[in-house]
């Protein structure tokens, strides 16, 4: 077969060695197999081809391919801040992702992971969300005519929809909105608040019971293992 309708495929799964190649050109450009493999550039060398053939085959093989993606893509945790206690006192019925509009220092200081929730809530007024008595500690480069005030309401953003549905289920049914978790997507900073109803004390102690009987599950299947 000529060397120049030879496919990276036929390289990959033929018995091919150094002999049967003697006659074939000292550089290859491109080979680009049938299957979809990206193309590869590298000089052949017919008295070390042999020991290249296995390498040849390893990158040919879509699972090697799909293990690489997969390593690639994880995605880091981008988490900034959480409120724990908002599952265990409040029974979330919906969740909203909003924007927050925050100033240079404050959004520095949320990157560094500077930034608490446990204490805040969120109130709507005139028709706008705002995160109240969340914590955002003071940015140290910041110089002191560029500091923010730790506790300031911040205004987040949610679509005009999303406020008067809000508004409409708090007044019907006399539910609360929570801070659940605060994150960092693409380059912004987003706020998870969940509208939800005060649990009682007889299904708080259910959640106890709950959370504890799922920890020594995992602590008896830690020792199995």
């Amino acid at each position: 077969m000529p060397f120049d309708k030879l496919r990276m495929a036929d390289v990959c799964h033929s018995e091919l060695d150094s002999e049967s190649l003697v006659g074939v050109g000292s550089t290859v450009r491109s080979l680009r197999p049938a299957g979809g493999c990206p193309s590869v550039g590298m000089t052949l060398h017919p008295p070390s081809l042999s020991p290249v053939c296995p390498l040849l085959i390893r990158h040919c093989n879509p699972l090697h391919w799909l293990a690489m993606a997969a390593t690639a893509t994880k995605p880091a945790d981008t988490t900034i801040a959480t409120n724990r206690r908002a599952r265990f006192n409040y029974e979330i019925l919906e969740t909203f992702e909003a924007g927050i509009v925050l100033t240079g220092s404050e959004i520095k200081s949320v990157r560094a992971r500077h930034m608490t929730i446990s204490e805040g809530y969120v109130q709507v007024r005139k028709a706008e969300a705002w995160l109240m008595s969340a914590h955002i500690a003071p940015y140290a480069a910041a110089s002191q005519y560029d500091q923010h005030d730790p506790i300031r309401p911040r205004k987040l953003l949610l679509k005009k929809k999303e406020i008067a549905h809000i508004e409409r289920e708090m007044q019907k049914a006399r539910l609360t909105i929570v801070p659940l978790k605060v994150y960092i997507k693409g380059r912004r900073a987003k706020v998870l608040i969940g509208l939800g109803r005060g649990k009682r004390q007889v299904d708080r102690r259910e959640t106890i019971k709950r959370r504890d009987a799922q920890r020594e599950i995992g602590r008896a299947m830690r020792v199995k293992s």
